[in-house]
């Protein structure tokens, strides 16, 4: 199914970049069909009325990843699925879901990946980044003025990130420049806040969200 041209013509006027593949708003029955949401590296258009949404936008997100297990009537073969959930909240109040769900996979002792999770997978991950680095300025500003943060099951204050077991030291001072120059190597600003909240697709299940 190609995309349709209004959609790709609202792309284009807004800068959205190159498309990462299409979701949907909620699963439903084949013959019903789904609202569509068409993902690109900027930001989503949503359905037939190309309704226009940035990354770059969003105040607060939340994001799951589902894990789907099915076996035939034998029991002798499982097979599992992976669905990408994500839900946003816009600076003006309102809120948009999508649904990302992979072909289905055969569990055995030689687990071949259909091609197409992995772009599915690459798209999942590519929106977490372009929406975490757009709340990291916001989160690391909070912090900066002594308060608190919370990132799906962590807290973050000037002296670290609180995990269980206690307080995971980390350069969140209240200079936020601070954070560029002493992060680990290899951790951007947003990462610092980030890396362990998401959902990522490699583990069976995770969830991330901002506040």
């Amino acid at each position: 199914m190609g995309i349709p041209s209004g959609v790709s013509g609202a792309a284009a006027a807004e800068g959205l970049g190159e498309p990462l593949g299409d979701a949907v708003v909620r699963r439903a029955p084949s013959l019903l069909g789904g609202k569509r949401v068409h993902l690109y590296e900027e930001g989503l258009v949503l359905g037939s009325g190309a309704q226009v949404r940035r990354w770059a936008d969003v105040t607060r997100w939340r994001s799951t990843v589902d894990v789907i297990v099915t076996t035939n009537e034998q029991g002798d073969r499982a097979r599992y699925t992976l669905a990408h959930r994500h839900l946003l909240r816009f600076g003006d109040g309102t809120e948009q879901g999508f649904l990302l769900d992979e072909r289905r996979t055969v569990l055995g002792p030689m687990v071949v990946e259909p091609f197409e999770n992995l772009r599915i997978r690459s798209a999942a991950e590519h929106i977490r980044k372009r929406v975490a680095e757009a709340r990291a300025p916001a989160l690391l500003d909070r912090i900066g003025k002594g308060r608190q943060v919370t990132f799906g099951p962590l807290t973050a204050d000037a002296h670290g990130v609180f995990v269980p077991g206690g307080l995971l030291p980390l350069p969140l001072g209240r200079d936020a420049g601070a954070v560029s120059r002493r992060r680990p190597a290899g951790l951007s600003r947003a990462g610092v806040l980030v890396a362990a909240a998401p959902g990522r697709p490699a583990r069976p299940a995770g969830q991330g969200r901002a506040r």
